[in-house]
């Protein structure tokens, strides 16, 4: 394994050279027929700069290029081998590429491991060739590789190859050919600037990982897209995603985001987990701009390509319609949980000189309404007035057509002051049938339109998000030296393998192997630092001996239950007190009319009792009531299948999963990253001095950063844990009520 792992970390930091921008090329079940899938891309291939061998023994030469029987004849050595024949034949002639030292192959036929077990079998049997002569494999099940610039194209259906002929910065790293390829086809109608795109397929060899760290590095892509359905290596893509992004923007799609945690329905935790929640918060917290859909995808690209950043989230609207001018600004201010926009002010000054420009009648607020009867040149004026304003960041400009002062040298008077300014504009415009046109004819002038209001300004979004990237790493990087990034990673580790100590011993310290109940989830907060009540168990068999740290009589008859559990109680116990069944299986004793609260002393035998009566078996945890203020909150941590370890924190309380205001990073996080946790919740006022609320904010944050360290060194030990309801005590800080840990099935069998 370890000689293995030494071997592909290697080839990830050799370059793909040989695959995406090859020499020479073998395509194996080259064909004369246009219809067959070696035909198309043999003839896809003679527009390049290869030098190409066609490999089929039922012919001697195909497009005027000698035919070979085998690679095994072709005298030249070879860069790359498309193979395009069925599955069955693939390995033999795989083993061939092999035995001739081709260092990759794009193996193109599906029929492997995403159609079942026997599939599955012909894809072991292509990466036991691989480690056995070291031929890198993409795919199989792949379109392969599509590279504008230099006219090499594998890919054998319809792509709108001609209009991404122009070439541009993006790379799109795509697991599913038809996703990626539709989606750039599309794009490509208005404009878009594609440098590479690889199609993963069934990814049994090269990944996302391996394309990622080398359009890294690749001096002419400025802009990384990826679209994904799983991750190999979550951790790793991650890290080296927050490397990336410091220098050229990510944007990924991650499709199935309903499957993650789907299966995990033992907590509230697990229920949001699945609704993609970890994948949300790991991108935002690693630097990758999350899109949901295809035309996220490449309306983000579009934008990040070709626009400047913005230094703020102001913008201004300029529209020759002011209805539309309205709508854009309902769009614009709409409240948004992690990329706020404004409507930006402009000074007295600004609004005067659009006047000056314009017609009477015009409105020269923002949003300005130059109105139908506005000139191109009126235009042009407005838009070097509002980009002259410091009090706008961007200008989204509404395009018409049909207002008789507007022609189509439009386009150049606002390509020129695009040109002119280092501030974004985005335009938006629609023309019926022609509006692609116009788009399109943007485009090519360096200017970046949509054909919907809500793409627009979602793509001002975009912008703004990249922005607030770079300076988050600015002030993390003006907080703490490399010298003392350095000490705290060790401090880190030395403070997981402490704390991962304590959780092993207290799993094996647990009354019922592997199940751990409130009291005993408590017991591991309460040694970690985390506050909880003061509470004792008491056990449902009363002759036996409670870990609570009191004495258990065991002389207490059935007639006596009630005075036997509330002998169990120290004589200063503070009361009111709360009563809850208490069991591993108990999960959600809400449901279950297994919580009272408000018991004064003379209640208590009698609530006991019940308690007894209704839950035989069970033990009870009797805790002091905390007096708290409102809302609650749940902090939660469940371990995501791709990423690891993953904290949530939201409004909590028994209507946790109707609101649904939560977010989520991964583990460990620090002090920074907890507080903007804190800054994405629907609740965030009430941590900003709300009404004069007490809040300790600083507290929340300790408490947040400490329990993800327990989340981080528990990897492997625990799958889930809801510490639901926090709360603020009035004289306490945050208070931990009620507590759920769920081990994973490996502590369990080991416990």
């Amino acid at each position: 394994m370890r000689v293995e792992g030494a071997r592909k970390k290697a080839a990830r930091t050799a370059g793909l050279e040989q695959l995406l921008n090859p020499h020479t090329v073998a395509v194996i079940g080259a064909s004369p027929k246009e219809d067959r899938i070696g035909g198309i891309i043999l003839k896809e291939l003679t527009r390049s700069h290869c030098l190409l061998y066609p490999v089929n023994p039922k012919y001697k030469a195909l497009r005027g290029l000698r035919c070979y029987p085998s690679v095994l004849d072709i005298p030249e050595r070879l860069d790359l081998a498309v193979i395009t024949i069925p599955a069955a034949g693939v390995p033999a002639v795989l083993e061939e590429c092999g035995r001739k030292r081709i260092p990759y192959a794009i193996v193109v036929a599906g029929g492997f491991g995403e159609t079942g077990e026997e599939g599955k079998r012909l894809q072991d049997q292509l990466v036991e060739i691989r480690h056995r002569y070291g031929i890198r494999i993409l795919g199989p099940n792949t379109l392969g590789v599509f590279f504008p610039e230099q006219s090499f194209d594998t890919i054998f259906v319809e792509h709108g190859d001609k209009s991404l002929a122009g070439g541009g910065g993006t790379a799109v790293i795509s697991q599913s050919g038809s996703v990626g390829i539709e989606a750039l086809g599309l794009a490509s109608n208005i404009g878009f600037g594609l440098r590479t795109f690889v199609g993963l397929g069934n990814k049994c060899d090269l990944d996302e990982l391996d394309f990622l760290r080398y359009f890294s590095e690749e001096p002419g892509t400025r802009l990384i897209a990826f679209y994904l359905e799983n991750i190999n290596e979550g951790r790793q893509f991650l890290e080296a995603c927050r490397i990336i992004s410091q220098n050229k923007p990510i944007v990924g799609l991650k499709a199935g985001r309903t499957a993650s945690g789907a299966s995990a329905v033992s907590s509230h935790t697990g229920r949001l987990a699945g609704m993609d929640l970890v994948v949300e918060g790991a991108f935002r917290q690693y630097g990758i701009l999350r899109v949901q859909d295809d035309e996220e995808l490449t309306d983000a690209c579009r934008a990040l390509e070709k626009c400047p950043l913005p230094k703020g989230n102001r913008v201004a609207v300029l529209s020759p319609a002011g209805g539309y001018g309205v709508i854009c600004a309902d769009y614009i201010e709409t409240p948004h949980p992690f990329t706020p926009l404004e409507m930006a002010r402009l000074l007295p000054e600004t609004e005067q000189r659009i006047c000056s420009v314009t017609l009477p009648f015009a409105s020269c607020h923002n949003p300005v309404d130059i109105t139908a009867s506005a000139s191109g040149e009126m235009y042009g004026q407005a838009m070097e007035a509002i980009l002259s304003d410091p009090g706008v960041d961007i200008l989204i400009c509404l395009v018409f057509w049909s207002p008789p002062g507007i022609e189509d040298n439009l386009l150049d008077i606002i390509a020129q002051r695009v040109q002119q300014t280092e501030k974004p504009v985005l335009i938006f415009t629609t023309y019926g049938p022609f509006t692609d046109r116009y788009l399109l004819e943007f485009w090519k002038r360096g200017v970046v339109g949509y054909s919907s209001i809500e793409r627009t300004v979602r793509a001002a979004r975009f912008l703004v998000e990249r922005r607030m990237q770079q300076k988050g790493r600015e002030s993390n990087q003006s907080e703490v030296s490399l010298k003392k990034e350095m000490s705290l990673g060790v401090f880190v580790e030395r403070s997981k393998r402490s704390v991962r100590r304590v959780v092993e011993r207290w799993i094996v310290n647990l009354r019922e192997a592997g199940q751990p109940d409130e009291y005993e989830a408590k017991e591991l907060l309460k040694r970690l630092g985390i506050p909880v009540p003061k509470g004792i168990r008491i056990p449902s068999d009363l002759s036996e001996d409670d870990d609570s740290g009191f004495a258990v009589k065991t002389d207490v008859v059935n007639s006596g239950v009630q005075a036997g559990m509330k002998s169990l109680l120290p004589k200063r116990f503070p009361f009111p007190v709360v009563v809850k069944v208490c069991g591993a299986t108990f999960l959600h004793k809400t449901e279950l009319g297994g919580v009272q609260v408000g018991i004064t002393k003379a209640e208590l035998e009698t609530v006991l009792a019940d308690f007894k009566n209704r839950f035989p078996t069970a033990s009870f945890l009797v805790e002091e009531q905390v007096k708290f203020l409102s809302p609650e909150l749940l902090l939660g941590g469940i371990e995501d299948p791709q990423f690891g370890m993953a904290l949530v924190l939201g409004a909590g309380g028994v209507l946790t999963e109707v609101y649904k205001d939560v977010t989520s990073r991964l583990c460990p996080i620090t002090h920074q990253e907890a507080k903007r946790m804190l800054t994405e919740l629907r609740i965030r006022p009430i941590f900003e001095g709300f009404r004069g609320l007490p809040f300790d904010r600083e507290g929340l944050v300790r408490l947040i950063t400490r329990f993800s360290e327990l989340l981080a060194a528990s990897e492997g030990l625990i799958s889930q844990v809801d510490l639901n309801p926090l709360v603020c005590a009035r004289e306490r800080g945050w208070v931990v009520l009620d507590a759920k840990v769920v081990l994973t099935e490996k502590a369990r069998r080991n416990s």
